[in-house]
């Protein structure tokens, strides 16, 4: 990893350190119990204690770290090189995704209105569109990407499915950000049937350009 991308890394670390020592200086102010999920229409439908709030705030801290690791442990670490760029879009996006949530949590457990049924899934869709736009770019390795049996067993079979999991991650993005747009449970049952359909897909489409392959 170069110098650059070393500073990023310190970077989101230090902002996400930050974060987590205010709410750690917060969490006196906190009631006993938090919300901790919301319904379809954003409205809060389950409580947990106060101490996760805590344990939210050091989710994006503990991300980093992870990704911090994993191209130093991972056999196809030469792949890391390749793709760094790709890899600190995704490490820094989803760290900010959790570090906005975690302190969502915080003002919600303190009245204030949050409307969760737009921010999640704007977040979320805007995440998943960048990921996806990224997707094709990621080189063959054991961590990150599409990791099914038949990606991980054939670089050719990885590069198309990365391709078209790009393509599916944008649809499924752009859904999200209408979803937020457009709240509803209509959208939502769109926004998760297309996501899980996704998934699904690509899974037996690997599966699929192995076969072929062999059939060669």
């Amino acid at each position: 990893m170069t110098p650059k991308y070393r500073r990023i890394f310190r970077a989101i670390l230090i902002i996400t350190f930050i974060s987590f020592v205010a709410q750690l200086c917060i969490l006196p102010t906190l009631p006993d119990t938090i919300p901790v999920h919301w319904n379809a229409s954003g409205e809060i439908d389950g409580y947990g204690p106060k101490w996760m709030a805590l344990l939210l705030a050091a989710l994006p801290m503990a991300m980093i770290l992870l990704m911090r690791v994993l191209p130093k442990i991972d056999p196809k670490r030469e792949s890391y090189e390749k793709h760094m760029d790709v890899y600190i879009i995704v490490t820094v996006l989803v760290a900010l995704l959790l570090l906005i949530l975690s302190w969502v949590v915080i003002l919600a457990a303190e009245n204030a209105a949050i409307p969760t049924d737009r921010i999640v899934p704007g977040l979320l869709g805007a995440l998943f569109a960048i990921i996806g736009n990224y997707m094709p770019r990621i080189r063959h390795n054991y961590s990150f990407g599409i990791r099914t049996s038949w990606t991980l067993a054939s670089e050719t079979v990885w590069k198309k499915t990365h391709r078209l999991g790009g393509i599916l991650f944008v649809i499924c993005g752009m859904v999200m950000i209408l979803q937020a747009v457009f709240p509803s449970l209509a959208m939502v049952t769109l926004s998760m049937g297309l996501l899980i359909g996704t998934v699904i897909f690509l899974t037996v489409y690997s599966w699929y350009a192995w076969k072929k392959e062999q059939e060669k």
